[in-house]
């Protein structure tokens, strides 16, 4: 038996953990908690926190192909180590928080919003144990990880803080 997360668009958004064989199992016992007006938003797996579950979701993110840098296609990876180098900091941020994505190197971190909250967060983990808020469970479970509250190209969301360092070394590892 698995959990599942199953989202109803109430007056508010409300989470619901239901436990299911499948998700048409998870979405048969939801629909029996909806009110008149109350629709499901989304069904997922819930993600359980771990390292390990942030280490995937990490490494599934940096693998993602992102905006040409440069006139090539470049993966998220690529944009961390360019913006590392790079003296324009703010011209790289302007392009990464399309991505929910901020560097902030006087304090060395990367900050990854939430797929909930960020389109292109949502589109990459469509599918995956990540996908809506699984990403920040899995990602605040890493070590020296730490919770802000950004916006992102107008989108507020909860973010998760890492260590540009530890996120790097997965990299060049």
């Amino acid at each position: 038996m698995r959990v599942y997360s199953v989202q109803i668009a109430q007056k508010r958004l409300k989470t619901l953990r239901l436990p299911a064989t499948s998700a048409h199992a998870a979405r048969v016992s939801a629909e029996f908690l909806l009110r008149p007006g109350d629709r499901i938003e989304a069904i997922a797996e819930h993600c359980d926190a771990s390292i390990a579950s942030g280490q995937a979701a990490l490494s599934h993110l940096l693998g993602r192909e992102y905006l040409d840098l440069d006139g090539a296609p470049m993966l998220i990876e690529d944009w961390l180590l360019s913006a590392r180098m790079a003296s324009a900091t703010q011209a790289l941020n302007t392009k990464l928080a399309l991505a929910g994505l901020r560097l902030d190197l006087a304090e060395q971190r990367l900050a990854i919003g939430s797929a909930s909250r960020v389109p292109v967060l949502h589109h990459w983990f469509i599918g995956t144990p990540w996908e809506g808020s699984g990403l920040i469970r899995a990602l605040a479970a890493m070590p020296d990880a730490g919770r802000v509250n950004l916006t992102y190209a107008g989108t507020r969301s909860r973010a998760v803080t890492l260590p540009l360092d530890s996120v790097l070394r997965r990299v060049t590892a």
